[in-house]
């Protein structure tokens, strides 16, 4: 989300980022050593006014000779220098007020949102513009990702153009029941939303949206977020839902109305109603996932 303003409550990301001009680089020597100097705290003093007092070290004295007067100091004890933190603000902040200034422009709000904005689209490049679109704008705008997967090798049908009723393919009687099976197609999309209540799962596939059916227990299946407990008593995420919003997924079923059933039978070719789609290779190739990861 872009910055609104930037403040000293900002720098430890302007400099993680690399975003400060090398004229001051002094002031982030100054942000890190008063960052530094704060972890040691000699005493603190509330008269006549309340006030820290830090006490440099072997590592911390030589910085503070170099660039402040000795109006912070206080005392020297055991030959370590000790100053006041009220003090050493007042010189701090004296010494970053040109800084400052640059913080607060509009440019420099500007500059940071706009490379900080191209880092990211350069990352999210590394996969298509198109997964960028969707992580970022939940939609495409440009060609949907799945428009180069081949579509032939993986059987993938066009939603729109499959029948309405789903077509008989067999029919049989068990435990005196007689049941048929449909013929199987199998669909691609990115997860755009899930329906907890309903068992649903809108998908964007290459011709449209299409809404997905599933029963309840291989909704839960998929949906769940699986997690391993760690020593500290926490838990740590395995592997987030199937049906996180992005997420491209090869769905085996059959078409009835305006939905679109996963099923799959004890001879059917696909013995996974859903694949994750991980990644899509140049070529076409689908890499896909068709087990959960264990807790």
């Amino acid at each position: 989300e872009p910055k609104k303003q930037l403040t000293m409550q900002n720098m430890n990301m302007l400099i993680n980022n690399n975003l400060i001009p090398e004229r001051f680089q002094l002031a982030i020597r100054l942000f890190k050593y008063k960052a530094y100097i704060s972890k040691f705290i000699h005493r603190i003093v509330d008269k006549p006014k309340k006030d820290r007092l830090f006490i440099l070290n072997e590592v911390s004295t030589p910085f503070y000779e170099e660039h402040f007067s000795n109006v912070d100091i206080e005392e020297i004890e055991n030959n370590r220098i000790v100053i006041s933190e009220n003090k050493f603000k007042t010189e701090y902040e004296n010494k970053l007020k040109e800084f400052r200034i640059w913080l607060a422009e509009e440019k420099t709000l500007s500059y940071v949102n706009e490379t900080l904005l191209k880092r990211i689209f350069d990352e999210k490049c590394d996969d298509s513009i198109s997964k960028w679109e969707m992580d970022s704008l939940s939609f495409y705008y440009h060609d949907h990702e799945l428009e180069s997967a081949n579509q032939d090798k993986y059987d993938i049908a066009s939603f729109s153009q499959l029948p309405e009723n789903p077509t008989v393919v067999n029919e049989y009687v068990s435990r005196g029941i007689p049941r048929v099976e449909f013929k199987l197609n199998r669909i691609a999309g990115t997860v755009l939303d899930k329906d907890k209540n309903k068992y649903q799962v809108t998908l964007l596939t290459t011709d449209g949206v299409v809404t997905v059916k599933l029963y309840a227990g291989a909704f839960s299946h998929y949906n769940k977020q699986i997690s391993k407990p760690l020593p500290n008593g926490k838990k740590e995420v395995v592997e987030p839902s199937w049906f996180t919003r992005g997420n491209k997924i090869l769905v085996t079923g059959f078409r009835r109305g305006n939905k679109f059933f996963p099923r799959k039978y004890k001879n059917s070719i696909y013995q996974h109603t859903i694949a994750l789609i991980t990644s899509i290779e140049n070529n076409g190739d689908l890499i896909l996932k068709t087990e959960r990861e264990q807790s």
